[in-house]
């Protein structure tokens, strides 16, 4: 099972909103949208409908004939997208290539079985998560689970992957605070002060390149 866990931070953003822009990004074989709560499923399911896309719901209030009907369509990929709640988390199998949690499940030992959807039998799979304001201790939480998520934004050139700033120290700041003495007796504030010495030197260095590259 080879899956990518992609989290995208939409802050406050209207999560319909930020599907719309995922849906614009993507082009999935079959892909499963999770809606935890009853009362958003049918908005999300008639606006794709209404955007023109391949789209079905089901969910538990589905008669099972109306169900296994679906079910069968789905097979017969009559559609490419699905959206529907923690029902389909388990005991169902499709080839399913993308799973989209729309928003997080209640509880969530069902974050790993709506994951599980995708990346089956060999196959490769994109777990797209929406991570509002709201939502960081649960995301803290499935990170010490072990789940490796790989942060996501939007930008003008769609939805990229996060940059994650490096502090990068030149040859010349290295030299600075190498001749930063270090006290013969360690006090209670070394740490402290020395940090500050260091930033101080930092600082110096790059005063001095922003001075000599002005003349």
């Amino acid at each position: 099972m080879k899956i990518e866990y992609q989290l995208l931070n939409i802050k406050y953003q209207n999560r319909l909103d930020a599907l719309m822009q995922v849906l614009e990004n993507i082009n999935p074989y079959l892909c499963f949208i999770f809606v935890s709560k009853k009362e958003n499923q049918e908005p999300v399911f008639q606006s794709l409908q209404e955007k023109g896309y391949s789209v079905v719901s089901i969910n538990a209030t589905i008669g099972v004939k109306k169900r296994s009907k679906i079910i069968e369509e789905i097979n017969a990929l009559k559609y490419q997208f699905v959206v529907t709640s923690d029902l389909a988390a388990r005991g169902l199998d499709f080839k399913i290539s993308h799973v989209i949690h729309y928003d997080l499940p209640h509880h969530l030992e069902f974050f790993m079985h709506r994951s599980g959807r995708t990346g089956r039998m060999n196959d490769t799979g994109v777990v797209i998560t929406f991570m509002t304001v709201d939502d960081h201790r649960k995301i803290d939480r499935l990170k010490k689970q072990g789940i490796p998520f790989k942060d996501y934004t939007f930008t003008r050139d769609g939805i990229v992957k996060t940059r994650v700033k490096q502090n990068v120290v030149s040859d010349e700041e290295k030299a600075a605070i190498s001749k930063i003495k270090r006290p013969k007796k360690v006090t209670p504030n070394y740490k402290r002060k020395n940090a500050e010495l260091v930033k101080k030197a930092k600082q110096d260095i790059r005063r001095k390149q922003a001075y000599a590259k002005s003349r």
